[in-house]
């Protein structure tokens, strides 16, 4: 049997990173450490002239499911993002395919002069700050929040108990998962987090191995994977 990877991501997002393990002929357990809640309220509806900025994908399909509007000028920190943004019919969307520092200063490019960034409660970054800084007319509005689930899932044990990895996409979750490791799961686990952030959640756990991706996206996170797989 192949050896198990635990996604801890939450669905849709988990099911398609499940498919990109399943193409490293690995064994994907899907289990979610986070839950995605709704926060929304009437004042974060865009005003005229601003472009809107995206740091997750949580937060697009948030934002979607509030307005039928999609023409207005979309960015994204990554491609996924960016590519899902398209897909649900946004016709002006662009991707800085990084962290929230190569998203400022693609705004930045395009004098970008009013901003709403859509996000959830918790974030990496600080890209309305840094946009300030700039001159440049930003604000942001929490539209989803999330929640830590309160048992460690059994679909963990299983991967644990097999000594595989698992796949950490936020810092909540990295938070999370030791909050929960009172069965000692961690010390078993190849732990692989999607950027330098996350895997800092992690210092001084007792985890079988840490491995970073190399860029913030879904395709470096699964080089670092296979990279490991391998070595192991």
């Amino acid at each position: 049997m192949s050896q198990p990877v635990w996604i801890t991501r939450t669905p849709p997002g988990a099911g398609q990173t499940a498919q990109r393990v399943e193409a490293l002929g690995l064994t994907p357990i899907i289990a979610p450490l986070l839950r995605i809640t709704a926060t929304a309220h009437s004042s974060a509806a865009p005003q005229s002239g601003e472009a809107l900025a995206f740091t997750s994908a949580n937060g697009l399909r948030a934002f979607a499911s509030l307005s039928d509007n999609r023409e207005f000028s979309i960015y994204c920190v990554g491609r996924a993002t960016a590519e899902q943004a398209r897909a649900m019919g946004f016709k002006t969307v662009k991707s800085a395919d990084g962290a929230v520092d190569d998203l400022v200063a693609l705004l930045r490019k395009d004098k970008i002069s009013g901003l709403v960034h859509y996000s959830g409660v918790h974030v990496a970054g600080d890209l309305v700050g840094a946009l300030r800084l700039s001159g440049v007319k930003a604000r942001r509005e929490i539209i989803y929040g999330t929640q830590s689930v309160d048992l460690m899932p059994e679909a963990a044990m299983a991967a644990a108990e097999q000594g595989g990895y698992v796949l950490l996409h936020s810092p909540k979750a990295a938070q999370t998962l030791l909050m929960l490791n009172t069965a000692n799961v961690a010390s078993r686990l190849t732990a692989i987090s999607l950027s330098e952030n996350i895997d800092a959640c992690l210092a001084g756990s007792d985890f079988a191995g840490r491995h970073i991706a190399s860029s913030p996206n879904d395709a470096a996170l699964m080089a670092a994977l296979e990279k490991a797989a391998r070595r192991a």
